[in-house]
């Protein structure tokens, strides 16, 4: 029932993009088996190249083609060679980079002997199409869910308050906090040379306000729903802006991604060189940031993005040997750190939102320098907005009080979840803004 239905979720939005679905779980499905079963070692990595092969490639005909031979037609015109070219207009499957990378790490982990392949093509279908992960994760492990359908799923076990809690707490994140915010981002990044310095910046954290409440909004709905049909998914999002480092951050943000990266991508870059020393973790670093700016779109904004962290990730493990060497001390460091940090994150995410290059330049410039002939501003109490979430985040943060709202009565439980869905839904803005996670 649950694949039938998630089948028919996917399907509703184009159900020709079905197919792609369940071919991939077919080619995974099948050279798992076949990875599981052969015994010589060669053999064994050829099947693995052949489901890495089919996998990479059709992410790339569907996601990355049009990109490069744009990119490729531009470099042949530096040299004054002129081609005509018409888009090919491909659509994007939503969420094909998500249930992509689900489908690999089965393949993966079965060759790494991490995991037994099922030997129900069900079970392995279900997990491909889980609904409430499938189009915008969290990036879940065959080994994190295919163990829990051999268990039978009871009612009594389903944690509903806390399901609930979740559920809404994601509701208001998106519908409420995102979607009132992406105005007046909009506004600042259509034309940022016409704002002054102060404006910039708000925009720049009012962007990172709506993509954390966006992303982690989904992520919170997605692991409710299947909280409540009985199934666990792995934790997305743990306060990731009071991180007190780069490398903190990305234990935080988006954390299936960067566990991902990490096991499958990261640490098989060390066999391809003959020692580790430290600039090979520093390169290996850079290429893993490098693809994790790629997953989300083909765009040279991304490629900035991701070669932005992995820089500040290098440039992280070199300023911590200095301070360990010298023993150096600061007062007040671990809020100036996180001041840093954030700040960081909130311009890299102008490279990541800006469609063009020159909306970046002038995003960056208006950060650092003033203009005197900006008429425009901001159509919004940016200051109060941005601090009155800051101090909500904080105490969430604090007191923990997500688990407090879920282990109340369930009377209180029901006063306090009615009373925030009303004053929330009178709050909610008509236009309709969808999930921008959609879009990878």
């Amino acid at each position: 029932m649950l694949l039938a239905g998630s089948y028919l979720f996917y399907a509703a939005w184009d159900y020709r993009f079905l197919s792609l679905i369940l071919l991939s779980t077919a080619v995974n499905y099948f050279a798992a088996h076949k990875i599981y079963v052969t015994t010589n070692r060669e053999r064994r990595l050829q099947w693995l190249v052949i489901t890495l092969t089919y996998n990479i490639g059709v992410l790339f005909c569907f996601k990355y083609l049009e990109f490069f031979i744009l990119t490729f037609v531009d470099l042949l015109k530096i040299f004054n060679f002129s081609i005509h070219y018409s888009s090919l207009e491909i659509i994007l499957p939503v969420g094909i980079s998500f249930y992509t990378f689900h489908a690999l790490s089965y393949p993966l982990d079965v060759y790494h002997r991490n995991l037994e392949p099922k030997r129900q093509l069900l079970d392995f279908s279900l997990f491909i199409a889980f609904f409430p992960q499938m189009l915008a994760g969290p990036i879940m492990r065959a080994k994190e869910f295919l163990p829990q359908l051999e268990l039978i799923r009871n009612l009594k076990d389903v944690e509903f308050r806390r399901c609930l809690v979740l559920f809404v707490i994601g509701f208001i994140k998106k519908a409420v906090i995102s979607d009132i915010v992406a105005p007046h981002v909009d506004q600042i990044f259509a034309n940022p040379q016409a704002y002054q310095t102060g404006d910039v910046i708000y925009g720049q954290i009012l962007y990172a306000i709506q993509i954390y409440c966006d992303f982690s909004g989904y992520t919170d709905m997605a692991l409710a729903t299947a909280g409540l049909l009985g199934y666990t998914l792995p934790q997305n999002f743990n306060f990731p802006f009071f991180a007190g480092n780069i490398s903190e951050f990305w234990r935080r943000w988006h954390m299936s991604l960067s566990r991902w990266l990490h096991d499958y991508v990261y640490i098989s870059l060390f066999f391809l060189g003959q020692n580790r020393d430290k600039s090979m973790i520093q390169r290996n670093l850079i290429i893993t940031m490098l693809l994790c700016g790629l997953w989300h779109g083909a765009a040279w904004g991304y490629i900035i993005f991701g070669i932005m962290h992995g820089s500040a990730l290098v440039l992280h493990q070199e300023w911590q040997l200095f301070v360990r060497r010298r023993k150096i001390r600061i007062p007040f460091w671990g809020l100036f750190s996180t001041l840093i940090t954030f700040s960081w994150a909130s311009w890299t995410f102008v490279y990541f939102r800006a469609k063009e290059a020159s909306v970046a330049w002038y995003m960056t410039i208006g950060t650092l320098f003033s203009n005197p002939s900006a008429q425009e501003k901001l159509t919004l109490n940016a200051p109060l907005v941005i601090g009155s979430l800051a101090l909500i985040h904080w105490c969430f943060y604090r007191w923990k009080l997500y688990d407090w709202l879920a282990n109340r009565q369930p009377w209180m439980v029901a006063i306090l979840l009615g009373g925030s869905l009303a004053l929330a839904i009178s709050f909610i803005p008509s236009h309709y803004q969808p999930f921008i996670y959609f879009q990878f």
